[in-house]
């Protein structure tokens, strides 16, 4: 994305040197689960990757249709959004494919 003609923003720069945690972890029509809080394995949500890239939010991740919401907080049948990379709370499992 250029701010000006020429131009890259800093979020580009970042991705063209280094690929974002999770960013290459799955295509779309792959399902993965992302769980929602560190050391909880029952709190999660997992679907269908329907997109991949720039989220409504603003921040660069995966699009899902939410198939299963292991913690039963409501989130089955809506669309999610799963973070390439994360800047708080970060950790190796958050994100794997199923």
């Amino acid at each position: 994305m250029e701010m000006f003609a020429g131009t890259l923003d800093a979020l580009d720069k970042v991705r063209i040197t280094k690929p974002l945690k999770f960013e290459d972890l799955a295509n779309r029509g792959d399902r993965i689960r992302a769980y929602d809080f560190m050391g909880n394995t029952e709190a999660y949500i997992e679907g269908t990757v329907i997109d991949k890239g720039m989220t409504p939010g603003g921040y660069y991740g995966y699009t899902i249709n939410i198939e299963v919401d292991g913690a039963d907080f409501g989130r089955t049948g809506d669309t999610g959004y799963v973070p390439f990379e994360t800047a708080f709370m970060e950790y190796d499992t958050r994100v794997e494919l199923v």
